[in-house]
């Protein structure tokens, strides 16, 4: 991706962190409440111009349901010029479809996905500041990467595979008026 500046991105495989064990799907970490946490084993990295930028690492988690089914969710964490966010992929209704972008306790973006296919993808942008263009623009990009790449020409799909299958997990994030607060100011 080129702009004001040119973008390199890379995926690098970290090490297993303190206080988790090696497992075939990620790490695995007892939370003490019979809850385990999978963390993703891969880290996306962006540089501008050469520099360390950004770094992006999706966290998978399961929560007990029954005795032998679990709910399970994602979330991704990614750090951007010093800056660090948190992102939620939250579907609404079972047909709308959204990362929620916080930084800190805040909502600072919500990404929209407005139709995903094999052949295109679209997403709709909203943000508080034009100052996170480029990260959004970027995590937009990754966050399509990951989780329509298995997608080829004879799949259809009604769900992006992000979507949990614990549909109340993220909604306390969720602020319906967000949207339109951002094109009334706009």
């Amino acid at each position: 991706m080129q702009g004001k500046s040119q973008y390199n991105f890379d995926f690098f495989s970290f090490a297993c962190p303190d206080g988790f064990k090696e497992n075939i799907v990620g790490y695995v970490k007892d939370l003490g409440n019979k809850s385990l946490q999978f963390l993703h084993n891969n880290e996306f990295n962006v540089y501008e111009n050469g520099e360390l930028v950004g770094k992006t690492r999706r966290y998978m988690f399961e929560r007990p349901r029954g005795f032998l089914t679990k709910n399970q969710n994602t979330y991704y964490a990614s750090i951007w010029k010093g800056q660090n966010h948190l992102i939620y992929p939250l579907n609404v209704k079972d047909s709308e479809f959204y990362y929620l972008i916080y930084q800190g306790d805040k909502m600072i973006a919500t990404i929209k996905i407005d139709e995903f296919t094999t052949q295109k993808s679209e997403y709709s942008i909203y943000a508080i500041n034009e100052a996170d263009a480029d990260f959004l623009f970027i995590i937009t990009t990754l966050l399509d990467f990951q989780n329509l790449e298995s997608f080829d020409s004879g799949n259809t799909y009604t769900k992006p595979s992000f979507v949990s299958d614990d549909l109340e997990y993220f909604k306390n994030k969720f602020d319906p008026n967000f949207i339109d607060r951002i094109k009334a100011n706009n």
